[in-house]
């Protein structure tokens, strides 16, 4: 949806900007996209949660409560890939060969009625963004992923306490750890 519109009536252009944090600059002439896209655009619903640096390249990749994840060029600044998941999205993960991409899902409060995927994670192929995988053990939303730095494990916290290990080879459960008596936020 159009929220905003500037014209500049000297250069025949019109800037558009969208709910959906994006701004376009079309001609007022003939109304022709004039940069083949948003010249900017980002997460646009309630907060930006997730963020992950790529091991080998320039590349940074953002999850948030808009149910997007993104891949942006480091050097430019610029979006090179997007995926829409079918929930809220708070954390983020490369794996250590970047190869692969995992995702905690859920929201929390404050982003909308509760999913469906609350407490599920999915790991995406780094070069498309498509689903390899998707688990599920708890139905609280999670909070912190990270891979083991050998690759072997998978770590992934939840809002209800526990962490949960997984062999990264097939997803299969290595268990689960509980220690602190609130949600765990992060850990390495």
């Amino acid at each position: 949806a159009v929220t905003s519109i500037c014209w500049d009536p000297p250069t025949e252009t019109v800037l558009i900007g969208t709910r959906g944090s994006e701004i376009y600059e079309i001609s007022a002439t003939d109304g022709a996209d004039l940069h083949g896209g948003p010249l900017m655009q980002g997460h646009c619903e309630h907060k930006l949660c997730g963020l992950a640096v790529h091991p080998s390249k320039n590349q940074v990749c953002t999850v948030g409560d808009d149910r997007t994840v993104r891949v942006w060029d480091g050097a430019t600044k610029q979006l090179l890939k997007m995926t829409r998941l079918d929930a809220p999205t708070r954390a983020v993960a490369y794996s250590p060969d970047g190869m692969s991409i995992a995702i905690g899902l859920g929201g929390g409060e404050g982003v909308g009625p509760r999913s469906k995927k609350e407490g599920a994670f999915a790991i995406l192929n780094e070069d498309d963004l498509t689903v390899i995988f998707e688990g599920r053990d708890t139905k609280k939303w999670i909070s912190a992923i990270r891979f083991s730095p050998d690759s072997n494990t998978l770590a992934i916290a939840s809002t209800d306490s526990y962490i949960y290990l997984y062999n990264v080879e097939d997803f299969t459960s290595k268990g689960k750890c509980r220690g602190p008596s609130g949600p765990v936020t992060h850990f390495d």
